[in-house]
């Protein structure tokens, strides 16, 4: 069973950090950290979650930590997202029903109308997971980043509330009951 957890600075920085400080997988989920040593990280993460992340959440899957999800830049009624799943997990369908929980927990908390993605052209398993759980591609910045030796694009991605739900409502009314 998938279920979204508070984040602990003290409980749950190992994931976070092996995530961040793996270069294959921060390539995927972020453009913007550096990661010095342990202590600086954990200095940099702190102050992500005053000043910048709105929710952040752990992924468990069977009492198992297997990733996080992060929103940001709450502007205007829409919402920036991140979900980070470890590799043995990808392909198994629970990091969708992880997203789900997550959009579900956004949209319910807070006066929400629309959720952005974005994801770098090189992250095609994202991208293609996305576009099939609904998200429609708004956009696209040409050359946005440069990562291992090449410019890439980036699409942005951005799934409303209503369409939301009107896809998702049965998945959501069985989970809840379940």
């Amino acid at each position: 069973m998938v279920k979204l957890t508070s984040f602990s600075i003290n409980d749950d920085f190992e994931i976070v950090f092996n995530a961040f400080s793996n270069e294959n997988t921060q390539a995927l989920i972020s453009n913007r950290v550096i990661v010095k040593s342990k202590e600086l990280f954990r200095d940099w993460l702190i102050f992500q979650l005053q000043n910048y992340y709105h929710e952040f959440k752990i992924v468990n899957y069977n009492n198992e930590k297997i990733g996080f999800c992060y929103s940001y830049e709450y502007i205007d009624g829409t919402i920036k997202t991140v979900m980070y799943i470890k590799d043995d997990y990808q392909d198994s369908g629970v990091g969708v029903l992880a997203e789900i929980s997550f959009i579900d927990y956004l949209f319910n908390l807070h006066p929400i109308r629309k959720i952005y993605n974005y994801v770098y052209s090189y992250n095609e398993q994202s991208l293609n997971s996305h576009l099939k759980a609904g998200f429609n591609t708004e956009g696209k910045l040409i050359k946005y980043r440069y990562y291992a030796g090449h410019y890439h694009d980036v699409y942005i991605l951005s799934i409303t509330k209503e369409n939301f739900y009107s896809q998702y409502e049965n998945i959501l009314t069985c989970t809840k009951k379940g």
